[in-house]
């Protein structure tokens, strides 16, 4: 799953240094730093804060709980390949630990002219970003979405003034 970032420089001194830069590619690497520092550190915070950019996660559905408690009193065996401790009732919404937090990693940042894109390539991660259903069977087994690859203006804005002090310290 990706976050775009996409910074509007507006002020023209600094447009004006970018323009009489020979080299633009010291510029393009510090934008990705950014992106990569600031922007998975943004992402770990709506981990903690369990929010998406409209909002509180959607918590677990009844049937999903029901299914929950089933598989952790023994009533029901969990899915192959997964334990049945991931199947605690009480258990976080997404859990921000093993293989999804491994790869938050600053070589997932790609770059085009004027945008960079962070992402996460744990091929669970698309489906809790936009939500889905992982079964292709209508209704069984439904995600919810609980984005949490997205920059916040805060952390937009953090990226742009740091962004713009660097080019501003450029020589020409």
């Amino acid at each position: 799953m990706a976050a775009e970032l996409k910074i509007e420089l507006k002020d023209q001194a600094i447009l004006d240094k970018i323009n009489k830069m020979s080299d633009k590619s010291r510029i393009l690497k510090f934008f990705r730093v950014l992106a990569a520092t600031i922007g998975f550190k943004e992402v770990i915070k709506h981990f903690r804060e369990k929010r998406g950019p409209d909002g509180p996660w959607p918590e677990r559905s009844p049937s999903t709980l029901k299914r929950y408690q089933e598989i952790h009193t023994g009533k029901r065996a969990p899915p192959p390949g997964t334990s049945k401790g991931m199947f605690s009732p009480g258990k976080p919404l997404l859990v921000l630990t093993g293989q999804l937090s491994r790869q938050f990693l600053p070589s997932n940042v790609e770059k085009s002219e004027a945008n960079v894109t962070i992402f996460n390539p744990v091929e669970y991660s698309k489906m809790h970003d936009e939500g889905g259903d992982p079964t292709g069977a209508r209704r069984a087994g439904f995600i919810p979405q609980r984005k949490f690859m997205w920059i916040s203006q805060n952390g937009m804005d953090l990226i742009a003034d740091g962004l713009s002090k660097k080019i501003l310290s450029e020589e020409p």
